[in-house]
C-alpha cells in the first residue's frame, strides 16, 4: 500500500486544479495519465509515497490553509520509484488514513 495527500477539497496539493475525488466513493479509480519513465525524481504521473510521513513531508499538513486529506492508495503496475517518491499512470484511492496514523507519521 502507498500514500497520497490531497487538499481538504480533494485537489492535488502541489498542482492544484479541479478536485480529483468526490471524497466519498471508495475505492475510487483515478483516470489514467501519461507517465514520465525517466530517471527524474519528479515527473508526470500520479505521485504517491511508500510512507505517510513521506507524503506529508512533500505536500504538508496544511497545503492550502486547511488540514490535508491523507489517503491509502494503490498505484498501477507501472509504478516507478525514485528516492522516497513514486509515480504511476493510474492510482486507486483505497481508504482514508485515521487520525492516529497521521499523528504517528508526524512524529517520525
Amino acid at each position: 500500500m502507498s500514500f497520497k495527500v490531497l487538499t481538504h477539497d480533494y485537489r492535488p496539493p502541489l498542482q492544484g486544479g479541479v478536485p480529483v475525488w468526490d471524497g466519498v466513493t471508495l475505492p475510487f479509480v483515478l483516470p489514467k495519465v501519461s507517465l514520465d519513465r525517466s530517471a527524474a525524481e519528479c515527473g508526470a504521473g500520479w505521485n504517491s509515497t511508500k510512507t505517510l510521513a513521506g507524503a506529508l513531508r512533500i505536500a504538508g499538513l496544511w497545503p492550502d490553509g486547511w488540514p490535508a486529506c491523507c489517503l491509502y492508495v494503490d498505484p498501477s503496475a507501472d509504478v516507478i520509484r525514485r528516492g522516497d517518491k513514486q509515480r504511476s499512470s493510474g492510482l486507486t484511492i483505497v481508504q482514508r488514513c485515521v487520525d492516529q496514523e497521521i499523528q504517528d507519521a508526524i512524529l517520525v
